[in-house]
């Protein structure tokens, strides 16, 4: 039996068309799930890490700032290997916010935040939260939903415990409202984590009523980044929810999301452990996708699988890993995050990348080997596009 299984691996793997649903040429130009772009981002980042780019955000009295260097090349791998521009937008802003890249800068400037400085940079116009696909499960749905249920809470007096029409002429619309205990300890905080709430319980809804295996960590940030495109998004608040002006509306938005969602407190990176705060990831996520555009469904298949390399992100808790429910050379996007990551640390080198992700797939229900073999084959075909 042994030889035929190994003569029935070879046969496989002799033609790589065989390995694969989809068409390794024509995924080079964007047919498919945009694993090649997002492989080819990674490339960048590490090159550009390698030679002394600092990922961090910050505000600066300039127009222009570093990133926006790392950011434009980023996206223009994305763009040669077939993503369009709001797609590149989301892959790079979303590979740069996995390699340590702050999604705020904390002042209320539109470029001195991740998701709008990558639609600026991609030349894409900004479309609202409800054009916004979920990535395809089956079917799929928009973020319409969540947007419509927050805005029906909105016109019923639900959501904000400040009636508009009561407001002291002057009051509504300065730092007055915005930057005192009236915006930051009460309105704020109260529609970030009531509108969040409201919008991740509509797309978990919507998406059972669709037919679609419900995830929650997408209903999560897309429910957060619904009320973020309504609450002020660099608002520091009350120091009863944290530190002050470290914890903002997007933590609070995305606290309440990840536990109307159901997600645990504490996500955990693949292969190397690395701990992270549910609240902030999806809160984070939330705000970069308010700004980032209009995305399609295969740019939102690409983000599922690019945050895939958190644990609990695919279908929690029903199954632990998303890739392995998809065609071996279709969605290698996590292991390409895993990559990107151990490269860009001090210590980091080629063997313990290429050994953590080795010790990932052998627990694959794939056949390990197919599963090596389809990552190689995708990770040199993404060398075509950007050397790495």
């Amino acid at each position: 039996m042994e030889k035929e299984i190994l003569a029935t691996i070879m046969a496989v793997s002799s033609d790589i068309d065989d390995l694969t649903n989809d068409r390794l040429e024509a995924l080079t130009k964007g047919h498919g799930m945009l694993n090649l772009a997002v492989l080819a981002v990674a490339n960048t980042i590490v090159e550009e890490v390698s030679q002394g780019a600092k990922l961090e955000l910050r505000f600066e009295n300039q127009p222009h700032i570093s990133l926006e260097d790392t950011l434009e090349k980023c996206i223009r791998v994305a763009i040669e290997a077939g993503a369009d521009g709001a797609n590149a937008a989301l892959i790079s802003a979303t590979m740069l916010y996995l390699a340590g890249t702050n999604p705020r800068a904390g002042v209320p400037a539109g470029n001195r935040k991740l998701g709008a400085m990558a639609r600026m940079v991609a030349k894409v116009d900004r479309c609202g939260v409800a054009a916004i696909p979920t990535p395809k499960m089956n079917n799929k749905i928009s973020a319409y939903p969540a947007v419509a249920a927050i805005y029906q809470a909105i016109r019923e007096g639900q959501l904000c415990p400040i009636d508009g029409r009561l407001l002291p002429e002057g009051v509504g619309g300065g730092p007055i409202y915005g930057h005192s205990a009236l915006g930051e300890d009460i309105v704020f905080p109260t529609m970030a984590r009531e509108g969040a709430r409201i919008g991740t319980q509509a797309m978990l809804e919507a998406m059972a009523g669709a037919g679609m295996p419900i995830n929650p960590m997408i209903a999560a940030i897309l429910g957060t980044a619904s009320i973020m495109e309504i609450v002020h998004p660099d608002s520091a608040v009350s120091p009863e929810y944290g530190p002050y002006h470290q914890v903002a509306s997007s933590y609070l938005a995305g606290e309440s999301a990840a536990a109307t969602a159901g997600l645990p407190p504490k996500l955990y990176l693949k292969g190397t452990g690395e701990e992270y705060q549910t609240a902030k990831v999806v809160g984070d996520l939330g705000l970069i996708l308010k700004d980032i555009g209009g995305p399609s469904v295969v740019g939102m298949m690409a983000f599922k699988e690019m945050i895939s390399v958190l644990v609990e992100s695919p279908y929690f808790p029903q199954e632990e890993e998303a890739s392995t429910v998809q065609s071996p050379l279709g969605h290698p996007c996590s292991d390409g995050v895993i990559a990107m990551k151990l490269l860009i640390t001090p210590d980091g080198s080629r063997e313990r990348a290429a050994d953590t992700i080795k010790q990932i797939k052998e627990h694959f229900w794939i056949d390990p080997e197919i599963s090596k073999i389809a990552l190689n084959t995708v990770a040199r075909k993404a060398e075509q596009i950007k050397r790495g």
